[in-house]
């Protein structure tokens, strides 16, 4: 999945589709009311209220090595930005000031908690499953090792992936925007993260 709101062939810069740029067709629909920021080339703004963006993907993530990274900026915590209901993966920064992502099999948890969060600045966040082990990133700088999954038959993510809350707990919803997100389907090298940011990192100051 790719999704960029400065690419108009993504996001127009109106509208409640925000249309993926690989050809899987994993739109993202724009729900309760976030706007477009055209602010950075663009993005998309949570109000930190009950803003989300659906998507009609149900990515990979235990079975498989996956990469997902988004460019983020964060008016407050709490607030995450990728969720599943009933078995889902996530990554944000959490009510604690923390980036946190985990994955959840319906009856466990696998949780890190990882980096303080950046304010009121853009930031690239980034998590590497690969082998059963994740790799946190930020702004293309590892954090280490994070915590390990289990790759079992029947724990793969089973709703469609969302942009702007984690459902469950006291995640809460996005006060921020987000201005891209990249779900591949590998496991991307430190390398190959550390070229995605600097790639951006112009368009957003940092």
């Amino acid at each position: 999945m790719c999704l960029d709101a400065a690419d108009k062939n993504s996001y127009p810069g109106c509208g409640t589709t925000w249309s993926d740029l690989s050809p899987n067709g994993n739109n993202g629909t724009l729900t309760n009311g976030p706007t477009f920021d055209s602010g950075n080339g663009g993005s998309i703004d949570f109000d930190g209220s009950n803003d989300i963006v659906t998507t009609n993907l149900v990515p990979s993530f235990t079975s498989s090595n996956a990469t997902q990274i988004a460019w983020v900026y964060y008016n407050s915590t709490p607030g995450g930005f990728g969720s599943h209901n009933s078995r889902r993966f996530y990554m944000g920064f959490q009510n604690q000031g923390n980036l946190g992502w985990g994955y959840n099999n319906v009856n466990n948890w696998s949780s890190g908690v990882s980096h303080n969060a950046s304010i009121n600045e853009w930031c690239m966040i980034a998590i590497v499953g690969e082998n059963g082990t994740t790799y946190p990133y930020v702004n293309g700088e590892s954090l280490g090792v994070g915590f390990t999954y289990s790759t079992a038959s029947g724990t793969e993510p089973n709703t469609t992936y969302q942009l702007g809350r984690v459902t469950g707990g006291d995640l809460g919803y996005l006060d921020g925007k987000i201005a891209s997100v990249h779900i591949y389907n590998k496991a991307l090298t430190a390398a190959e993260v550390l070229q995605n940011y600097n790639a951006q990192r112009s368009r957003f100051g940092v």
